[in-house]
């Protein structure tokens, strides 16, 4: 952790490394690399044990949470019908730097991004050339060398499936589109799902 991270953040991640420290200080790991509980276990402290790691889960699950909760502000600010055209451009700007990470790529789904995406690009009543773009260059960040996030992408062959959506923002920018900037960022989606995948070409 950085010297400029949140002293609140500090002291969240050092109860989690307590946490952990505890939940493993009983147990061996054997010469195979397998863990086991040590045979001094007693049932006492094997209720212990669970009673402390599920009293403390909390302090996970903060961490892991507030990983997200900027991600969920853009993703709400590119959907908000409130939000101004300037607003909805700069969510996606960043969007698409946190897409360019992997950890955030693969849940690009489950967190509703990918919805956002589609929103911006199809659905958005005032959406210029410009908020397309940026659309199409997250989902091109996301799909960057990444199987399983293409595989999302491509989805089924629903027609209201959002992952199918997904790939008609690709062809539309392709095809359809004639706004260059558009269909540069397209053509950068294109190559980035094909890209070392044969079996989407």
């Amino acid at each position: 952790m950085s010297a400029g991270a949140p002293v609140e953040g500090q002291a969240k991640l050092q109860q989690l490394n307590d946490v952990l420290k505890w939940s493993t200080k009983l147990t061996d790991v054997s010469s195979d690399g397998a863990s086991s509980e040590r045979s001094t276990m007693t049932e006492e402290k094997l209720r212990r044990k669970r009673e402390f790691i599920e009293k403390n889960k909390h302090i996970l699950d903060a961490v892991l949470s507030a990983d997200y909760s900027h991600i969920d502000a853009l993703r709400d600010t590119v959907l908000s019908p409130s939000s101004s055209i300037d607003d909805r451009a700069n969510a996606l700007e960043a969007l698409q730097e946190y897409l360019e990470d992997r950890n955030y790529a693969i849940n690009i789904q489950q967190t509703g991004i990918l919805g956002a995406l589609i929103y911006a690009f199809h659905h958005d009543p005032n959406r210029t050339g410009h908020t397309r773009a940026l659309a199409l260059w997250a989902l091109a960040s996301a799909m960057q060398d990444d199987a399983q996030v293409k595989t999302t992408v491509v989805g089924s062959t629903d027609p209201i499936d959002a992952q199918n959506f997904a790939l008609h923002m690709i062809l539309d920018g392709l095809k359809n589109d004639e706004d260059d900037e558009v269909r540069r960022k397209a053509i950068l989606a294109a190559s980035a799902l094909l890209r070392n995948s044969p079996e989407f070409a």
